[in-house]
């Protein structure tokens, strides 16, 4: 356990993040919910409804999940957890995840207005995914080190 005076940077910078995070999604959830008709739009393979079903619950997982990211990030920051806890795992899984949803969820969110762009979005993002495998795999192990000993 750190002492009081000590805090842990690394997890305030990922509060940070997952708040910001959450804020996005629960905005882009409530813009969604105002205007419904804008998004039940057939895109793809999907119905009208269901493409709906998607983005809201899409959505409201990167909210879910950026919520328990922050709880976790709190009590690791303040230091009531050290760095190489279980919580600090727990909370850096659920930024990952949050992020994940929101990769998903982005394309669903803008195909109803631009198919085009909906499928560019995609497309780019697993191009992106893929070079960032690479480059975590080939990659020194002391430099990709998420939590520092």
């Amino acid at each position: 356990m750190l002492s009081p005076g000590k805090v842990n940077l690394m997890a305030q910078q990922v509060l940070l993040v997952s708040g910001f995070l959450g804020a996005l999604g629960l905005a882009a959830l409530v813009l969604t919910l105002e205007s419904p008709r804008s998004f039940e739009r057939k895109i793809w393979f999907w119905s009208a409804h269901s493409n709906f079903v998607a983005i809201i619950g899409f959505l409201s997982l990167v909210v879910a999940l950026s919520v328990f990211c922050s709880l976790s990030m709190i009590h690791v920051g303040g230091g009531a957890y050290s760095e190489e806890s279980v919580m600090m795992r727990f909370g850096l899984y659920n930024l990952f995840g949050a992020f994940s949803a929101l990769m998903v969820a982005m394309p669903i969110l803008i195909a109803p207005l631009s198919p085009w762009g909906g499928q560019v979005v995609a497309t780019v993002e697993v191009v992106m995914l893929a070079i960032y495998l690479v480059v975590v795999r080939y990659s020194d192990r002391k430099q990709r080190a998420i939590v520092p000993k």
